[in-house]
């Protein structure tokens, strides 16, 4: 019976194989597209890394090619003499001004600085807070000292290591440095009240020299510490101004006019310290990408994130070079108009994408790089251009004075400072686009100089009060002559 079955069963023929079902079929149909999509995407996102590769190593080569500095160690310059060399001095005056100590708690630096800026902007806030006035100037007598010593040294190295990275090097401690600047003003408008006006503009001298200084250190931060140092002589001088002695000791002297007024007028030295300060940041951000393409982590934690792959980081190290280009342009611009015209050449409107965080998402190594570098040249225009405005309302404010200590009379036009030899020409409106001048206005009450402001429109050097019945510089931008200038109420306590 068992071998009957078992020949039975070796005869039954095999049985032919079903064929596949059709759902099958659209499957491994459906993975084969998948597969091939997938294999498309990696190939285009590797094609576009490898030509934005490409386009940064041509912009490398143009830029390189226009002689402009795109590593670190171009920055570097001559190294300076240390009995020449005026940056150390300044260094340890900044670290030791206001410096937290057993006699000093953080809580009292707080109290004394806050208070230093109106010290200096506002008079009337100056006069009644004696007490905070004479607390600031005991507590800077060091560092002003220092302050003198390093103005009496022509030259300025930082001492930077110029061939190591940027992101590694050491970098000045000199935050402290435009309320030193402040307290230099300070002791200035002091001085002037006391009868000492040689004292008085050898300070505002000092000043001017410390924001210098600190312009040539390579970072587009730098050109805004000079801007703040400077902000703060230029309102001394307003105040001092009308009862400015000029003559003989304890008067300031001609020359000592002369050269501080020759130093406000002097705004290109500030805009090229701007050009380079762009530059620097430029190489920083560019030095940043190609470390992060070695797999090293120069900076933020964040850069550790999946999507930092070769392809992003030539896509965004294109996109760097293409923004620094147009800030760069942008700083180079002589006039708010031309600027601003420059600015919107801007690629992919980096200032709309950042207010809207769209930033992060297209762009996330600018994203996380715009908090250290100023990106967006855009933002700070108008403050930078009213600085330029203001320190050539300054100096010419004091050819006035100067040419009235020689006349016995002041000038009836601006015009008469070039015809009395005190000025080469009268100073261009950097808010003019069409080759304004700096303008006075001969108001018998309040006379002042003016720039036509932000909007470009000439409203006779009008200017509105708010209401704390200071005056507020729109829509014309003013700087009065007499002394006088309209002023906030002063706070009863600082």
């Amino acid at each position: 019976m068992t071998q009957d079955t078992s020949n039975a069963a070796a005869e039954t023929p095999d049985k032919e194989p079903s064929p596949p079902r059709p759902r099958a079929r659209r499957w491994v149909l459906a993975l084969a597209v998948v597969g091939v999509l997938v294999c498309l995407v990696v190939a285009a996102w590797l094609a576009r890394g490898k030509i934005a590769q490409m386009r940064v190593d041509a912009l490398a080569a143009e830029i390189r090619g226009r002689g402009e500095p795109l590593d670190w160690k171009d920055f570097a310059e001559p190294p300076v003499p240390a009995d020449q060399n005026a940056a150390p001095l300044y260094e340890k005056a900044a670290k030791g001004f206001l410096k937290e100590g057993p006699g000093l708690s953080s809580e009292q630096v707080d109290q004394i600085e806050r208070p230093i800026h109106d010290l200096v902007m506002n008079r009337q806030f100056r006069r009644s807070h004696r007490a905070e006035v004479k607390k600031v100037l005991d507590l800077s007598r060091e560092s002003l000292a220092l302050l003198r010593e390093g103005h009496a040294r022509p030259g300025v190295d930082w001492g930077l290591d110029f061939s190591r990275p940027a992101t590694e090097g050491r970098f000045p401690e000199i935050w402290r440095s435009i309320d030193l600047s402040r307290a230099a003003a300070l002791a200035a408008l002091e001085a002037h009240d006391a009868g000492d006006d040689e004292e008085a503009v050898q300070r505002l001298a000092e000043a001017m020299a410390l924001g210098r200084a600190i312009g040539r250190f390579p970072g587009g931060f730098s050109i805004q510490y000079r801007m703040a140092c400077q902000q703060a002589v230029i309102s001394a001088i307003e105040q001092i101004l009308p009862t400015l002695r000029i003559g003989k000791p304890p008067f300031a002297s001609p020359q000592q006019a002369r050269d501080l007024m020759a130093e406000l007028l002097d705004t290109d030295s500030m805009q090229s310290q701007r050009v380079r300060g762009q530059m620097a940041d430029r190489c920083v951000a560019f030095e940043i990408v190609h470390r992060l393409g070695k797999g090293e982590n120069p900076i933020h934690a964040e850069m550790k994130k999946a999507w930092l792959r070769p392809e992003v980081l030539s896509s965004e190290c294109l996109q760097i070079l293409r923004v620094f280009a147009v800030n760069i342009d942008v700083a180079k611009e002589k006039t708010y108009p031309a600027a601003m015209a420059k600015r919107e050449q801007c690629p992919d409107n980096f200032e709309a994408l950042r207010e809207e965080g769209g930033l992060s998402d297209r762009h996330p190594i600018l994203w996380l790089l715009h908090s250290g570098f100023d990106m967006m040249e855009g933002v700070h225009l108008p403050s930078s251009f009213g600085v330029f405005a203001r320190s050539r309302m300054a100096g010419t404010a004091l050819a006035m004075r100067l040419y009235e200590v020689e006349r016995g009379k002041g000038p009836a036009t601006l015009e008469d400072l070039v015809a009395g030899g005190i000025l080469a020409r009268v100073p261009e409106d950097p808010f003019s686009g069409a080759g304004g001048k700096i303008q006075y206005k001969a108001d018998p009450q309040q006379p002042r100089l003016y720039s036509v402001g932000e909007d470009g429109r000439d409203d006779g050097g009008k200017f509105t009060l708010d209401d704390k019945g200071g005056a507020h510089d729109a829509p014309d931008l003013v700087y009065f002559l007499n002394g006088n200038r309209p002023q906030a109420k002063p706070a009863t306590r600082p």
